[in-house]
């Protein structure tokens, strides 16, 4: 194994969790290298999404629709792909669900489970325009 490779390895086994100990830390969160949770990239086009709360949208359960197709028993999805369904889809699997504050400190909350890192959640949707 060369050195480099060495190196990614005991990096690895050094900061890893284990059963018996959190993994090895500076025993402090260094809040000023603690990344943006809002992404962003130039020269893209940008789509405002609109918060879902009131958004009236179908459970999952009614999503699908039990259809005879050809002698057979088929799903058939009835859901309509808009922008109120893909806006809840990202809120509520992906969205910061609260922001915590401690002195002059502030962070996010995530919807979705993390070990607690401070990158940034990414999705992408890549969707043909309408036009």
């Amino acid at each position: 194994m060369n050195k480099n490779t060495q190196m990614v390895y005991t990096y690895h086994n050094e900061t890893k969790h284990s059963q018996l100990q959190y993994a090895k830390s500076l025993g402090y969160m260094d809040w000023a290298t603690q990344p943006n949770p809002y992404r962003s990239y130039t020269n893209t086009q940008k789509t405002e999404l609109p918060l879902s709360f009131e958004n009236k949208s179908l459970e999952y359960s009614q999503i699908f629709t039990q259809v005879k197709l050809e002698d057979k028993q088929e799903e058939k999805v009835v859901a309509l792909l808009c922008l109120e369904s893909v806006s809840q889809f990202f809120q509520f699997s992906l969205g910061l669900a609260a922001i915590k504050e401690f002195g002059d400190q502030s962070w996010a909350l995530r919807c979705n489970a993390s070990s607690g890192n401070l990158q940034p959640s990414e999705a992408y949707i890549i969707a043909k325009d309408k036009n």
